[in-house]
């Protein structure tokens, strides 16, 4: 007798329906007496002939879709008997279609297939990968079967996976067949040559997995040219998944092989140490120190070259320099088409670029090119486009003011980060969410995970570790724990301030100074006039009146009321809405308490209809 916990648990699963149901209890050795739809359908089947059967178990191995011919060769039937039993089956309802043949439900295929003896279905895969191989179909038509096979070391299999795989692109299934491949344990390919390729495909998808693969690759290793190409690969995922010490390591280890590398390679390697040490708080002197060599080796023609433009555009956006610095910089990084056409839709470089529009409020020529990073990235079969169109697409909608738009691409691009592993990815796509993340409740569930996160501590003195401290920092202090805020924001305020972070991108000087207790009123207002200057020197409306509306706060009386009226009109020319609301916020209530009520009336309204 089943209880009302197995009765519902039976329901989820199947959704009611009885032929679902059935095939669920078939599997229950306690239930023994219960036929699978699989065998049902074989003995129904059977009444055509015998030859049937075989014919309807090359079907489902091969499935839906498949020629009617390749399914009697797999099954060794003629072609003109395999006619006559395919109408048969159709006319019995177990075929929609005869040629191409298809069941007429999907779970009837899929219970004949695993109804079938493990040896029998292998044998069966087997025939199917020689006959499609056979029929000119290619390497990735037998992949499926062969990669269903039990590994025996077979360098024929293993070969033939390694190649499906290279005509796969970046997809997921080219890194399954090379997975597999590796499973072979066969004497061809190398196998460092299947742990390199399959390292750097799951470096493209950013899949911690790489770690291991790409290590053991670089150790199997000698040649020198070889030797650099992998190091450099593994050095940008161990920098993804927050390993920053073992990344540096990987780098110098590599970097006598780099040398004797081609100029390409060398500014391959050159672009992944100026992206790591321009954010780095402990390193970034390298980076200014080596920016005019930079700019040199960013005029090259290769993809390394375009990337370090988008990274020397997207420093200057950060660093708050004015907006026509880094704009030409990353529309020059966009020349040949060559940054996105390749790495899968512009690699690291991708977000680089973003940035540098967006912090610089082209935000319309951002989202047209969140478009194109997401095209190129689908069509080398690579997920990582749609997370990163989907995570900044969301920060531009949040600097816009829109953050329910802001709050749907952000559950999109959440789902999409490969793993938990990948800090500098979640640490990112965080601090990009931050307001929505305090606006929005449907977002709060993600503050737990924010206060859970832990980064190594070299890790948390680069940029990523700033994001973190800003959004948990904020986070804190929106749940009243103003020590642990202003312990976060402190700490980030080091970080940033060795950076030369720019307010475009984090103004933590006015947040910070928000936060401060009375008695550090001095502290906050210096704190919110420097912010003002560096705003004023990157000329944007939005960090101007992000600035006028904090100093307001913190200047008692007329002079406060001006700053706000200023911030409230610098604002309004702003694309930046949800800052626009709250100087019109603040100004009403600054006025109400200065025993204005009247005047409070219009701007708290405007702020409210905002909001």
């Amino acid at each position: 007798n089943a209880g009302d916990e197995l009765c519902r648990a039976a329901y989820e699963a199947t959704g009611g329906n009885p032929l679902y149901l059935e095939e669920l209890l078939a599997g229950d050795p306690e239930r023994s007496h219960i036929v699978s739809i699989g065998d049902r359908v074989l003995r129904r089947v059977a009444v055509i002939g015998t030859d049937a059967i075989g014919l309807a178990v090359a079907m489902a191995v091969l499935g839906d879709g498949q020629r009617l011919d390749l399914a009697a060769r797999v099954a060794g039937r003629d072609g003109g008997r395999a006619q006559v039993i395919a109408h048969r089956m159709r006319r019995m309802g177990v075929l929609a279609s005869e040629d191409p043949a298809v069941f007429a439900q999907p779970l009837v295929r899929r219970s004949i297939y695993h109804s079938l003896p493990d040896a029998e279905r292998h044998a069966v895969h087997g025939r199917a990968a020689v006959v499609l191989g056979e029929a000119g179909l290619g390497d990735e038509a037998a992949a499926g079967h062969l990669a269903a096979l039990i590994p025996e070391g077979s360098s024929h299999v293993a070969t033939s996976l390694a190649r499906a795989a290279q005509r796969a692109g970046e997809s997921s299934q080219a890194i399954r067949w090379l997975r597999r491949a590796l499973a072979e344990a066969a004497p061809a390919p190398p196998r460092a040559d299947l742990l390199q390729h399959l390292g750097s495909l799951e470096l493209v998808a950013r899949e911690s997995a790489s770690i291991p693969h790409l290590r053991e690759a670089l150790e199997l290793t000698t040649e020198p040219s070889v030797r650099a190409q992998m190091g450099i690969s593994l050095a940008e995922i161990l920098a993804h998944a927050g390993q920053w010490e073992e990344m540096l390591a990987v780098m110098r280890s590599v970097e006598s092989d780099v040398e004797a590398d081609t100029e390409e390679v060398q500014v391959r390697f050159a672009s992944l140490l100026a992206v790591t040490t321009a954010h780095d708080a402990a390193r970034v002197y390298m980076f200014d120190r080596d920016r005019e060599r930079l700019e040199v080796l960013s005029r090259g023609p290769s993809w390394a070259a375009h990337a370090l433009t988008a990274l020397l555009a997207s420093v200057s956006a950060q660093r708050g320099e004015p907006p026509a610095n880094p704009l030409r910089m990353a529309e020059r990084s966009l020349h040949d088409g060559i940054l996105l056409a390749e790495q899968g839709g512009g690699g690291w470089a991708a977000p680089q670029l973003l940035g540098a529009f967006i912090l610089s409020d082209a935000t319309d020529r951002a989202l047209a090119l969140c478009e194109e990073v997401e095209t190129a990235s689908r069509r080398t079969g690579s997920e990582l486009g749609s997370l990163l169109a989907a995570g900044y697409r969301g920060w531009i909608h949040t600097r816009r003011g829109d953050l329910a738009r802001a709050e749907t691409e952000f559950r999109r691009a959440l789902e999409l980060i490969p793993d938990d592993s990948m800090q500098m990815i979640a640490a990112t796509f965080y601090f990009v969410v931050t307001d929505v993340l305090l606006e929005r409740p449907g977002l709060s569930h993600l503050h737990p995970t924010v206060e859970a996160m832990r980064l190594e501590p070299a890790f948390l003195e680069t940029w990523s570790g700033g994001m973190l401290l800003w959004t948990r920092g904020r986070i804190r202090l929106l749940h009243r724990d103003q020590a642990g805020g202003l312990a976060d924001l402190r700490a980030l305020a080091r970080i940033a301030s060795a950076l030369r972070i720019g307010p475009s991108l984090a103004p933590w000087r006015s947040v910070l100074a928000l936060a401060l207790p009375p008695e550090e009123q001095m502290e906050a207002v210096a704190l919110v006039e420097e912010e003002l200057a560096l705003a004023r020197t990157g000329t944007l409306p939005r960090t101007h009146g992000v600035a006028l509306r904090a100093l307001g706060l913190l200047t008692p009386g007329e002079d406060g009321l001006a700053l706000l009226r200023e911030a409230v009109e610098v604002l309004a020319n702003s694309p930046a809405r949800l800052e626009h609301a709250r100087a019109l916020v603040e100004l009403g209530a600054a006025l109400r308490r200065s025993r204005q009520p009247s005047q409070a009336r219009r701007p708290l309204g405007d702020g409210l209809e905002l909001a």
